[in-house]
């Protein structure tokens, strides 16, 4: 199949579009969302790793640092969003003996602050390796629709196979499957 500069150019506009970030404002349809995964209030936390501190593994992260500095686990959710929709992936962070909160896990795709929303509910056991599914939170043109982790596949995964597809056929890949299958996760339901 032959792609066009301006089809290829489209295809990147649409996917990038779609690679989740930190929203700029707690505000509207994302406030909205961060108050539907608890009652304590998001905050904004700038990364601050400490050494050792590996990429995408908070829990034992902050596990870590309680054990070297003191201090406390905080659970909650890192709130990400995308043109489609609002993620929250669960998360811990650092609270220092001082009451601090740090975010003190690298991420792989760089970012250096996360919007936080503290869950108080909600723990994490390290010793049975059970954690919560992502929530999701779709912008709908006039009305917003709550997603919930395995109950329906974001517009992210629509959008990857119907560009991606095509792509992945002509290299000979594997389609990418319904986005139930892509996302699936093997965690205890929250």
């Amino acid at each position: 199949m032959n792609y066009n500069l301006m089809d290829m150019e489209k295809m990147m506009e649409v996917l990038m579009a779609s690679i989740p970030t930190t929203p700029e404002k707690a505000t509207g349809k994302v406030g909205q969302f961060c108050r539907s995964l608890s009652r304590e209030k998001a905050v904004y936390l700038t990364l601050q790793p400490f050494e050792g501190a590996v990429a995408e593994n908070c829990h034992l992260n902050t596990a870590e640092a309680v054990r070297r500095f003191g201090g406390r686990v905080v659970y909650g959710w890192t709130v990400w969003v995308s043109r489609s929709c609002a993620e929250a992936i669960f998360h811990s962070v650092w609270e220092t003996p001082e009451g601090e909160l740090k975010d003190i896990t690298p991420k792989a795709d760089g970012e250096g602050e996360i919007l936080f929303v503290p869950d108080p509910k909600r723990s994490r056991d390290l010793e049975e390796g059970w954690s919560y599914s992502n929530r999701f939170h779709a912008f709908r043109k006039g009305k917003t629709t709550f997603v919930y982790g395995g109950v329906e596949a974001p517009e992210r995964y629509r959008i990857a196979k119907k560009f991606l597809n095509p792509i992945r056929e002509a290299h000979g890949l594997e389609p990418l499957q319904d986005g139930r299958e892509v996302e699936g996760r093997a965690a205890v339901p929250a």
